[in-house]
């Protein structure tokens, strides 16, 4: 699916759960096991996980600015 905000971008996963269920979004990109969101299901918020050793997690906003998670460095 088209992603209406980025449209170089595809739209590739929604899920839709009842309540008490446990759930994730992973990422891969052909073998490679990049990341994932996930919610437990006694948790209101998510988490994001990024899964490669030599990789970082990237929270941006709009102004495509934020802050970077490094896994090597161990802080934000």
């Amino acid at each position: 699916m088209d992603d209406q905000f980025f449209p170089a971008y595809k739209a590739t996963f929604r899920t839709d759960v009842g309540a008490n269920i446990n759930q994730t979004w992973d990422m891969v990109r052909g073998q490679l096991f990049m990341g994932r969101l996930y919610s437990t299901s006694d948790f209101n918020g998510f988490h994001l996980q990024a899964m490669q050793p030599d990789g970082s997690a990237w929270i941006e906003n709009s102004a495509d600015d934020g802050f970077n998670c490094s896994l090597t460095a161990s802080q934000c």
